[in-house]
């Protein structure tokens, strides 16, 4: 598994399900791309479990118009 974000532009994810995502503007967008992957929201906090990692999970925060404005990795 590899994981890398880059300040709320794309986020990429390696793993059996998913390659290559690029964040569109609207969470939307967002869930469409990823929603094989276990999409959880929190607030304006998107989550995606990390496969085979229980207790890791991708991230995608939003702002108040559901832009996305940052990205990353819990481990």
């Amino acid at each position: 598994m590899h994981i890398m974000s880059s300040e709320g532009e794309h986020v990429t994810y390696y793993n059996n399900l998913l390659a290559s995502v690029s964040i569109g503007d609207s969470k939307q967008a967002v869930v469409s791309k990823l929603g094989s992957a276990n999409m959880q929201e929190s607030g304006s906090r998107a989550m995606w479990s990390c496969p085979g990692h229980p207790s890791s999970y991708m991230y995608v925060d939003f702002d108040e118009g559901d832009s996305a404005i940052g990205s990353g990795v819990s481990v």
